[in-house]
């Protein structure tokens, strides 16, 4: 199956989740800060407080003989490389600042 999306072209259906018809970047929404390289202060914010959540709940899950279970599910992004692809375009972001594995490496450390 041939589609065609504005300028861009696609074979097996429709094109990446997020590709637009237009070639303008759309401001990056607050939740996508968190594949950010370099937090701002406050994303390092919200780490801590992830952190100390889960640490939290680790001790108490010791403490009646059980162990706390984290489930990272991934953003798409990270799954399909052409849902990263459509995603950078759209925002204008790169690989050199942004990496959309870097929440479930963060997570990864904390736990």
């Amino acid at each position: 199956m041939f589609t065609c999306t504005g300028n861009k072209y696609w074979f097996d259906g429709d094109p990446p989740h997020g590709v637009q018809n237009s070639d303008e970047i759309t401001p990056i929404p607050d939740g996508f800060r968190v594949w950010e390289k370099r937090y701002n202060p406050e994303i390092s914010h919200a780490w801590r407080i992830t952190e100390a959540i889960i640490i939290e709940l680790q001790e108490k899950a010791a403490s009646i003989g059980s162990e706390l279970l984290v489930v990272y599910i991934p953003a798409r992004a990270s799954i399909y490389e052409e849902e990263w692809q459509a995603t950078k375009r759209k925002y204008g972001i790169s690989d050199e600042n942004w990496d959309v594995e870097q929440a479930g490496v963060e997570l990864q450390a904390i736990c």
